[in-house]
């Protein structure tokens, strides 16, 4: 029993032998490891790692309002201090009047004035007057009052330069301002002429002396008064210059030669003259001229026959000076021929 018991517990103990189901089933086919080492094996990339993006900085919420109350603050100060600045420093203006214009501009020539007026500048200070950025001619300056007036009167001279400029004012703190002024010719703009002319566009008349002379031997034989019309235009044309004989009808003149001969002369007469700048040009032409003497001989002239007077020397008293010797030329001719008959 007991030799038994033990062989029955040496077969629990043995594993069965015997093939099982398991074992009986069909394998796969185990290849050598030696082909599968030698098979190509496609490449394989590791997928790209991706980057993580940073977190968005923290931002400071209890920071941000300080600065940019900071930042206001001191613009806020800053445009404070302009504008005390501004306000407290003298903001001048001038005005300038004259009594000529070119349109709505004060206008001047040489010898005229201008008169400057100014207002908020430095208190007692020196003022300097430019023109166009230069020291106007005749380095004029003046001083402002206690309240930062100042008045002045500038003359033009010939160092003023024709047209338009732009006339400033500056005190000693270099504060500044301007106006515009027109420098015009003499006699334009309804400024006088040279030593005191009548301006272009005035219409006057001038009496004028005119020595006669021989034409042959220069000798001065006497001296005719005539009266000259002038009539001005407006700039820049200046006025034109006539005698009320100069009109195209036939004009009566009678006389004696130096021989006792009387005659009576016949004459039509047109003219053509200008007046600019205190300049006077005057041109009369005989366009027709028939002298009858009391012996019978008449003399007629084929040809328009010009006298000329220039006027130029001291206008403002009405006199002109200027030389007429055709006429006399004429007469002498015309007794040259009836002493030889």
């Amino acid at each position: 029993m007991e030799t038994e018991d033990i062989a029955s517990s040496q077969n629990r103990q043995q594993p069965s032998t015997s093939p099982s189901l398991d074992d009986t089933a069909p394998r796969p086919a185990i290849r050598p490891s030696s082909l599968e080492d030698t098979a190509p094996r496609p490449a394989i990339r590791p997928p790209a790692r991706r980057q993580p993006s940073p977190p968005p900085p923290a931002q400071n919420k209890l920071g941000s309002g300080p600065k940019v109350l900071m930042i206001v603050l001191v613009f806020l100060l800053i445009l404070a201090g302009l504008s005390a600045y501004f306000l407290k420093r003298p903001q001048p203006m001038i005005s300038v009047t004259s009594d000529y214009h070119v349109g709505s501009l004060p206008a001047g020539a040489t010898n005229t004035v201008l008169h400057v007026s100014g207002q908020k500048f430095s208190a007692n200070s020196p003022i300097t007057f430019l023109l166009d950025g230069v020291l106007v001619p005749g380095n004029t300056s003046a001083h402002s009052d206690a309240n930062g007036n100042v008045r002045i009167t500038l003359t033009v001279t010939d160092g003023w330069s024709i047209g338009k400029h732009t006339l400033a004012a500056r005190d000693g703190n270099n504060a500044s301002t301007q106006d515009n002024v027109v420098i015009v010719p003499q006699g334009q703009a309804h400024t006088p002429g040279p030593n005191g002319a009548p301006s272009d566009d005035m219409s006057f008349s001038l009496h004028t002396n005119i020595q006669v002379a021989n034409a042959v031997t220069g000798l001065q034989v006497g001296v005719l008064t005539d009266t000259l019309t002038i009539m001005g235009h407006r700039d820049p044309v200046g006025g034109t210059v006539c005698q009320s004989t100069d009109n195209g009808r036939p004009q009566i003149q009678t006389g004696n030669t130096s021989s006792g001969v009387s005659y009576h002369e016949t004459v039509t007469w047109s003219c053509s003259g200008t007046y600019k700048g205190g300049k006077l040009s005057y041109t009369e032409t005989a366009t027709s001229d028939k002298i009858d003497f009391s012996n019978g001989v008449s003399c007629i002239a084929q040809t328009a026959i010009r006298a000329w007077v220039r006027s130029t020397s001291q206008p403002e008293k009405g006199y002109g000076q200027g030389k007429s010797n055709w006429r006399w030329a004429v007469v002498k001719h015309i007794i040259d021929v009836l002493e030889a008959m």
